[in-house]
């Protein structure tokens, strides 16, 4: 998919390029702009990105040929719930991979462990990673108040690490016009701050 994207940006780009490279003619129309570069350049631009959507076309036909006996017998089984984990993010688990939450550039993990399992067993597992598109009910299910306590208590403990003053405005001591770094007015550590004179978020010193 990215390398589609690649293509129809550089096709886009190039403009009549494309279209004089592809009918055959030596030299685009006059005036046809090439974003600065030699006509050479954009022509050889436009057979490299073709070239790259053709390997893409061609692996996708490979992929959906090794696909199709497989399909063909979940289907024949009459399907069954199957899962996929958002890993190109701290993503959640859906469905399937058209989740109108989801982006085209989305990456899954298959949860083959999970195949066939109801979703009461997922949710338990993943908490409130479930997808509340794809699974209406899974904020009424168990595991997922647990999987809500659990994170909260765990950015709680983050949170109590850094002092309260990170990102409050703190003027700097009399006499020293405008300094960079101050004395933390609530815990005492030396921290810099920013252009508007915020300090800059900091952990507590560790106690003695």
């Amino acid at each position: 998919m990215r390398t589609t994207t690649v293509l129809l940006g550089a096709l886009a780009m190039c403009g009549l390029c494309a279209a004089f490279l592809l009918t055959g003619q030596a030299q685009p129309p006059a005036g046809t702009p090439t974003a600065g570069r030699p006509a050479d350049d954009a022509q050889q631009a436009i057979r490299r990105a073709v070239a790259a959507y053709d390997e893409y076309v061609a692996e996708m036909a490979r992929i959906k040929d090794a696909e199709a006996p497989l399909t063909a017998e979940y289907v024949r089984r009459g399907g069954w719930q199957r899962y996929f984990l958002v890993t190109s993010s701290d993503g959640h688990v859906h469905r399937g991979m058209n989740c109108s939450t989801c982006r085209w550039e989305t990456v899954y993990a298959w949860l083959i462990d999970l195949a066939d399992c109801d979703e009461a067993k997922m949710v338990a597992e993943y908490g409130e990673k479930a997808c509340t598109v794809c699974f209406p009910d899974a904020p009424t299910m168990d595991g997922w108040a647990e999987s809500v306590a659990a994170r909260l208590a765990e950015e709680a403990k983050i949170a109590e690490a850094f002092c309260p003053q990170g990102g409050q405005f703190q003027s700097a001591p009399a006499g020293h016009g405008w300094a960079k770094y101050v004395k933390c007015d609530h815990c005492g550590t030396t921290v810099s701050r920013t252009s508007t004179g915020k300090v800059r978020k900091h952990k507590k010193p560790e106690a003695a």
